[in-house]
């Protein structure tokens, strides 16, 4: 690793030195802040990319900006975006939001939760975009910002924080080092991404398989009747849901306190760190309702953009009162597989012709009347046994992939931070080139 010759102290809270030759300047010194916006008068039906907070992060935008037209956007939506424009969030700060607009942006739009940046002559757009997405400036950001549980930063303090300026030729050679860098990682990044695409489709389509169709290849079909679920095994019965469970709904009460407290995530139902202060947690619990090992448990409003509707206890706790939870009759039902029969019909939304009102409900009664197929206990089992082992393999490889993800996104940010810190150097002057 490569470092200056010479370094010198600075008076920061961030960092203790940069090279002798290097600067600071504030940023309103190199780009002029929120330079157009579009006036409330802006034509009605003018179309426009909208970029909110939930499309960038501290890798750039992630998201695609949504189309939409003006009278029907946000108020919000008025900050015009340049090509070379780099866009910070000044509100939530804790995100870390930043983007260089590295393409020619026709119509895209940002929300004035966002400054705008565009970088003067004085400085290179990109070296600056680098630079205002390493943790050097984003944790600089963060620390100036006022607010507890939404913390924000005006543009006009942004802009006068300071940022470091080396000559414009060793700003030209860092954009260049860490562009062809950060692209390599990206691409390896994006491969690893389509990998854990490839995964979840393997694994839905596993489960889709093995629920409605078994584990038998050579089986007689024949048609179910039921549009969600197309064809099944000849010899697979059906039976309305209400003859094998029942809605099971018993509060803590007054006795919270003795019960581990139960969510339902995108991992199914998982045991809550209470003491964390992650999330977020009702003053007390006494209405949530008792789970015990092996219920199944529905989300059934809002069905249409929740990530999980459905998941089965692995523990005995307490969970929201807003959902509902089902209780075995004995009637032959394995709760493993009915389970996974629904995690299929939820990851494909199929039972979208069941939703009523404005927040997308399945009403209990309708949904205890849907009739399901019934395979013999022994099937439902061995399905059940078959899907959990194929799962769990899969999401270990998921899980790997997601590791390296991870480890590559944290080298790219270190990389980044170091070497527009001047902690490692890339920029070779001409006068020490050897001569050819």
């Amino acid at each position: 690793m490569m470092t200056y010759k010479s370094y010198k102290e600075i008076d920061s809270d961030r960092l203790s030195r940069i090279p002798s030759h290097w600067n600071l300047k504030r940023h309103k010194d190199l780009s002029l802040v929120n330079r157009k916006s579009l006036s409330k008068d802006t034509e009605p039906f003018y179309q426009f990319r909208y970029i909110d907070i939930s499309n960038v992060n501290q890798q750039g935008i992630e998201n695609d900006p949504e189309l939409m037209e003006f009278h029907e956007a946000p108020s919000r939506a008025r900050r015009i975006l340049r090509e070379k424009d780099i866009i910070i969030s000044t509100v939530r700060t804790y995100l870390k939001a930043v983007a260089f607009i590295d393409f020619q942006p026709k119509n895209y739009i940002a929300s004035t939760g966002f400054a705008v940046l565009s970088p003067r002559h004085v400085v290179r757009p990109q070296f600056l975009a680098f630079y205002c997405q390493s943790d050097s400036f984003i944790d600089l950001v963060v620390k100036n910002s006022k607010g507890v549980s939404y913390p924000a930063i005006n543009a006009t303090e942004l802009s006068s924080l300071t940022c470091i300026y080396p000559p414009l030729s060793e700003q030209q050679a860092i954009a260049q080092y860490l562009d062809a860098k950060t692209n390599a990682i990206d691409k390896k990044v994006t491969l690893l991404e389509q990998k854990i695409d490839y995964y979840k489709e393997l694994r839905k389509s596993l489960i889709n398989e093995a629920v409605t169709k078994g584990l038998d290849k050579s089986v007689i079909l024949k048609d179910s009747g039921i549009d969600w679920i197309g064809q099944i095994p000849e010899h697979w019965g059906q039976i309305r849901m209400k003859d094998l469970y029942q809605i099971d709904k018993v509060q803590v009460g007054e006795n919270s306190s003795d019960f581990t407290l139960l969510s339902l995530t995108q991992k199914g139902v998982i045991v809550r760190d209470v003491e964390s202060n992650e999330g977020k947690f009702p003053a007390e619990f006494n209405t949530y309702q008792i789970v015990k090992p092996e219920d199944l448990v529905f989300c059934l409003f809002d069905l249409d953009v929740t990530p999980r509707t459905v998941g089965i206890a692995r523990h005995k706790g307490m969970i929201t009162g807003a959902y509902t939870i089902i209780k075995n009759k004995g009637n032959g039902a394995i709760n493993n597989y009915f389970y996974y029969l629904y995690l299929m019909a939820d990851q494909s939304k199929k039972l979208s012709f069941m939703y009523t009102g404005l927040r997308n409900t399945i009403k209990k009664d309708r949904f205890l009347s849907m009739v399901v197929p019934f395979p013999s206990e022994e099937e439902q089992t061995k399905i059940a046994e078959f899907l959990d082992q194929k799962t769990v393999t899969i999401d270990k490889i998921i899980q790997n992939i997601t590791n390296q993800i991870d480890q590559l996104k944290e080298l790219r940010k270190t990389l980044i931070n170091n070497v527009v810190t001047g902690k490692i150097r890339v920029y070779e002057p001409a006068e020490n080139k050897v001569q050819a």
